[in-house]
């Protein structure tokens, strides 16, 4: 739970038939408002703005402006969690008179109480839902549960849930922030995948560069190896061509003989007939 003074934090998923609830906790439990009670019953409670010369049309605008004004301030990436309790209510009194098309003085206690009902009755009808779906009914429709989630509500609570157009609202903004989690999960994945095949392409690129250092340097040392040859070969034969054959014996001088014409020979220029 988070602390007294600080904004909401957003846990407690129900799903419902392919959609997450996301039913939070505004932290206003161990807290009075105006001396009114914590947990106050929607019969109990005033209206935003008294009942004189009220409708139902303009209380379910409040409450739908309500909760759009509390969803878009809690869902703040930059602000929603690292809000005091009166600067947060603050902004959500101002968010909802800078957006109103109805005429309404309600001030920030009033919303903060009306939401303590509005989430109250929610939260119970949302524990309905979850008690419905837990029978894993087959052939039965989302509005079919739906009516069976609001008579087991009135069954246990002995009234009427009147707040089903702030639920909808609740779960389909839910819906859509998760959606929009699995889509930036998607995008990270996608991103991850684009960084592992350039790895992969950059992997290929290097080992390729490496086979052909390997070669070239390969090359080289056959290179340095067959100018060796050529040069001990060279060397070999210069002494050949150098030696004084007199001191020899008579074989060794015919050898020797043929073997400086044989270099000679291979030493002289070609010609072309």
């Amino acid at each position: 739970m988070e602390g007294a003074g600080d904004a909401p934090g957003r846990n407690g998923y129900v799903e419902f038939n392919g959609y997450d609830t996301n039913l939070l906790n505004d932290g206003l439990e161990g807290h009075q408002v105006d001396g009114m009670s914590n947990s106050p019953d929607e019969e109990q409670s005033p209206n935003l703005q008294g009942n004189k010369g009220r409708t139902k049309k303009i209380e379910k605008n409040e409450d739908v402006l309500l909760v759009d004004s509390w969803l878009n301030i809690s869902m703040d990436p930059v602000q929603g969690n690292n809000q005091k309790r009166t600067t947060y209510w603050n902004r959500i009194h101002a968010y909802f008179h800078e957006n109103k098309d109805f005429s309404s003085s309600c001030n920030a206690n009033s919303l903060m109480h009306r939401w303590s009902v509005i989430q109250e009755h929610v939260n119970k009808f949302v524990g309905c839902i979850a008690q419905i779906e837990a029978r894993k009914q087959s052939g039965t429709t989302i509005e079919q549960r739906l009516v069976e989630a609001k008579t087991l509500f009135e069954s246990q609570e002995k009234k009427e849930f009147k707040f089903l157009h702030c639920w909808s609202i609740l779960r389909d903004s839910t819906s859509k922030h998760v959606d929009d989690e699995e889509a930036a999960g998607n995008e990270d994945e996608i991103q991850r995948d684009h960084w592992k095949q350039e790895y992969e392409v950059e992997k290929e690129r290097k080992k390729e560069e490496r086979y052909k250092e390997a070669f070239a340097l390969e090359q080289e040392r056959t290179a340095l190896k067959k100018k060796q040859v050529e040069f001990n070969i060279t060397n070999k034969e210069d002494k050949i061509m150098s030696m004084d054959l007199t001191a020899l014996t008579y074989d060794q001088q015919i050898y020797f003989s043929n073997r400086q014409k044989e270099i000679a020979a291979r030493s002289m220029p070609q010609v072309e007939r």
